[in-house]
């Protein structure tokens, strides 16, 4: 009966304790849930049992995946950038507690959509993109679910004269058959041969952790790519040129400043 969730707030940090399990939340990434869930569901002081019960399950879900590097998440200034430049308004593969955008996806959708996830883009319907957009794509990195991912990328392209776009960031493996997919797709727009390579400790993610965590971002320890895949009218509404990798290089660098 998890109507008997413990909430523990303090100034820095809130813990939820159900029998001998304790979830540690930080401040900043409380009050996101909060608004969040008061945006989509209801005023989490209403119930504030039932909104307990609800982070609970929600941290025990993503712990339950283990390392920090699945739940990683670009920076917020690239972003910013992919906002600006990009028209990007979605976050494919994300989680209420490491989404950037207003509109995203999660692999969970249980426990996920009290707090505004949209679903897992694995089950959105064609039909869900028949009026175009951008989008921002950072699956887990494993080798299926990139492979699922590319295949319905070249659907969802070839489904809509609308504007499509999606910004893909994944592992640097080049011996995959996502790798070769998005490599090869005709509907790779990438300025710069097929896709951008970023070395390790070059560039930098938000820390998997950090929604418990005051380490806000983590130095890439192995390659990154970069693929960008457009239909005609989004690479015409959304061109990807050499100024904007160069900008994106920088917002991804270990080196920058940005959040």
């Amino acid at each position: 009966n998890l109507s008997r969730v413990r909430a523990v707030e303090s100034r820095e940090k809130a813990e939820f304790i159900f029998e001998s399990t304790t979830f540690r939340l930080n401040t900043e990434h409380l009050d996101k849930l909060k608004q969040r869930y008061t945006k989509h569901t209801a005023n989490f002081e209403e119930d504030l049992a039932l909104f307990h019960t609800r982070v609970f399950s929600l941290l025990a879900r993503y712990e339950a995946l283990g390392g920090p590097g699945y739940q990683a998440a670009i920076p917020r200034s690239l972003f910013q950038l992919l906002q600006d430049r990009l028209g990007v308004s979605h976050e494919c593969f994300a989680s209420p507690l490491n989404c950037t955008l207003s509109s995203f996806g999660t692999a969970f959708y249980d426990t996920d959509h009290y707090f505004g996830s949209k679903g897992s883009f694995f089950e959105l319907p064609l039909s869900h993109f028949a009026e175009g957009g951008s989008f921002e794509a950072n699956p887990p990195f494993l080798e299926e679910p990139m492979l699922v991912m590319a295949l319905q990328m070249e659907k969802i392209l070839a489904s809509t004269s609308k504007p499509i776009s999606f910004t893909i960031f994944v592992p640097g493996w080049s011996d995959t058959p996502a790798f070769y997919v998005m490599r090869d797709s005709k509907y790779n727009t990438c300025p710069q041969g097929k896709f951008l390579r970023y070395r390790k400790r070059d560039h930098k993610y938000r820390d998997g952790f950090q929604h418990r965590s005051n380490l806000e971002h983590r130095v890439a320890q192995a390659d990154s790519f970069v693929f960008f895949l457009q239909n005609n009218a989004g690479a015409k509404k959304w061109p990807v040129d050499h100024e904007f990798v160069r900008e994106l290089s920088v917002e991804f660098g270990s080196r920058s400043t940005g959040r």
